[in-house]
């Protein structure tokens, strides 16, 4: 690798893959990464009748040196002050709005991405929420829901506010994840934002970064999130530290995952499920990544599963990307 700087670099969350179980695992075996977000909540107006399963996710506010932060879908106000609050109690010192996700059924109810094309009601929650709260607050959003000019309404908006950051992942939401990032809109919002300004979007390997730097060099934070998943060495790679045995490294990570959740769920097809997620994605580190999935998803039950991972290590190659 030629890269010689030092990147901060934070993990995107995936709902139904990067929970807590996952985060912990992950920071067991691999480094490189300043924070890591956890899938977003909603509906939290309540804190005292938290599940078991929630206050599971909220249990760890860092992995060694990578800090957590939690990750809240609302459109009140209210809502995002009380979990900012609990998270308070709890030791976390940010809570980040998603402003991103491009799933129809929360863009449709007003959250995530869909609050994107309603900057007054943006602006009203931004000064409710920073009249009172005591934690860092940050955003992470996408360009818009349909429009990717909705994010040229909300940058004067953003830089009212004391936000830690402001993350931007250039896609519209009803993109979803297709189609290019529009990297002409992330440099207009480079020179338009005035604050902590992290990319997300689309980085598979180091040169994507230097792609970016290249657009905005006053950006050094990265959000990874599908590159991350698919080679859990590549924040590693980035910003060159050193390790050895990546295929053995990889085969103790997927046991300590299938073991971890064994031990957290009594239902093997849930856990079978949980992880067939995440080969959607680390497949693609092998050097047939269709083949290994095809293995892999047709797995029904614990044994099949293990079955199926120790035949994709004895038939296929990791290849991690130089």
């Amino acid at each position: 690798m030629n890269n010689l700087q030092n990147y901060k670099l934070y993990f995107a969350p995936f709902q139904g893959i990067t929970g807590h179980t996952y985060r912990k695992n992950w920071a067991k075996r691999f480094s490189g990464v300043d924070k890591m977000f956890t899938p977003f909540f909603t509906g939290v107006s309540n804190y005292k009748t938290f599940s078991k399963r929630q206050l599971f996710e909220l249990s760890s506010t860092n992995f060694g040196n990578t800090k957590v932060i939690p990750q809240i879908n609302s459109k009140s106000s209210t809502e995002i002050l009380q979990f900012a609050q609990f998270c308070d109690d709890l030791g976390f010192d940010e809570l980040n709005w998603n402003l991103g996700c491009p799933f129809p059924r929360v863009a449709k109810r007003g959250r995530g991405s869909g609050l994107l094309a309603k900057p007054l009601e943006v602006d009203n929650i931004l000064n409710e929420v920073f009249a009172e709260i005591k934690i860092k607050f940050s955003i992470k959003c996408r360009i818009g829901y349909t429009d990717k000019n909705d994010i040229f309404e909300l940058i004067p908006i953003f830089n009212k506010y004391s936000l830690s950051e402001l993350i931007v992942h250039p896609r519209t939401g009803n993109q979803m994840y297709k189609g290019d990032v529009d990297l002409s809109v992330f440099k207009q919002v480079a020179d338009l934002y005035r604050k902590n300004l992290v990319y997300n979007g689309n980085i598979l390997d180091v040169s994507d970064i230097h792609k970016i730097q290249n657009l905005a060099p006053s950006v050094d934070t990265f959000m990874i999130g599908r590159g991350l998943l698919s080679n859990p060495f590549l924040a590693m790679q980035i910003n060159n530290i050193e390790f050895a045995n990546p295929t053995e490294t990889l085969k103790s990570f997927i046991d300590d995952l299938l073991f971890d959740y064994i031990k957290q769920i009594n239902n093997d097809g849930v856990v079978v499920n949980i992880l067939k997620e995440l080969w959607k994605y680390l497949c693609s580190s092998f050097g047939d990544g269709n083949s290994v999935f095809n293995i892999i998803k047709r797995t029904q039950n614990i044994d099949e599963y293990q079955t199926a991972v120790r035949r994709v290590f004895n038939e296929f190659e990791f290849v991690v990307i130089d």
